[in-house]
């Protein structure tokens, strides 16, 4: 993964990866083999490239928020075992309560943000995505859900990405707190 995408996730997606919830989401399996935040940062990642490739033919796109809601779109899940009964109730409800948690992390959340993670299982579940921005946000999410899942070789890239990913943003955090020191 491009190390310019991860930081420039890593510098506007902040709050959310200092925050609980997403610390939390480090540990919380997802998909088999990797965890809710391994699989929000690919998907934060995967979304802010298709973004920029749009740019080049002149489609306008909110970076922000499709990387803030790339980052909160799954935190609804977190204590998936205690919340829902099966898998089919969490592909439903865990959309709307990782609105409920990205209101809670974000103090500034937009409709934009709120209608792309609300909507983030279109096809399978909810409604169409309103903005450019949510459907940005299914395909990227789609897209890494099968990196997450298939074929042992896209696994052990997807593990690889996400130990990078971990390191570069523990190393973006560490910048950042001695620059403010």
């Amino acid at each position: 993964m491009n190390e310019k995408i991860i930081k420039d996730v890593c510098s506007v997606g902040a709050g959310v990866l200092a925050s609980a919830f997403f610390l939390n989401a480090m540990h919380q399996r997802h998909h088999g083999r990797t965890t809710v935040g391994d699989h929000s940062m690919r998907v934060a990642c995967t979304g802010l490239q298709i973004s920029r490739l749009l740019e080049k033919f002149h489609v306008e796109v909110d970076e922000k928020a499709v990387i803030r809601s790339a980052l909160c779109h799954d935190l609804g899940i977190l204590g998936r075992d205690e919340k829902f009964e099966n898998n089919r109730e969490c592909c439903w409800r865990h959309p709307v309560e990782s609105v409920d948690v990205a209101n809670y992390i974000l103090e500034d959340l937009t409709e934009k943000e709120a209608d792309s993670i609300s909507n983030h299982m279109w096809p399978l579940a909810g409604k169409k995505p309103s903005y450019i921005e949510g459907l940005i946000l299914t395909v990227a999410d789609k897209y890494s859900s099968v990196l997450d899942t298939v074929k042992p070789k896209m696994r052990r890239k997807a593990a690889a990405d996400g130990e990078t990913v971990h390191r570069l943003i523990i190393d973006e955090m560490n910048r950042k707190k001695s620059s403010c020191l």
